[in-house]
């Protein structure tokens, strides 16, 4: 039988092991990896709230290294707000902010 993530792990145990990666990676890699994740904020749309609540752990955990980045999440998400329609999507701006 092929290897299967569905057989493994549920969509949300693989998206809580990437924020976990993230968050890891931000102790040595800050600068790099948060450039890449402000690029979910391109398309002009809200990323999902799975990346507001990484940003909250990356805040939480790696505070010192965030604060440069925490102007540009904000000055990207407060255009956007309106845009928020879930409650999950709203309580994870809220937990980030």
């Amino acid at each position: 039988m092929p290897f299967s993530w569905e057989s493994h792990a549920t969509i949300s145990e693989m998206v809580e092991i990437g924020s976990d990666v993230l968050v890891t990676m931000s102790h040595s890699h800050c600068i790099e990896m948060m450039k890449q994740m402000l690029n979910l904020f391109q398309s002009g749309h809200l990323p999902a709230p799975s990346t507001f609540q990484t940003f909250r752990r990356i805040f939480s955990t790696n505070a010192n290294d965030f604060i440069p980045f925490l102007s540009a999440v904000l000055s990207m998400t407060v255009p956007l707000l309106g845009e928020a329609k879930s409650d999950a999507l709203k309580r994870s701006i809220a937990g980030a902010v």
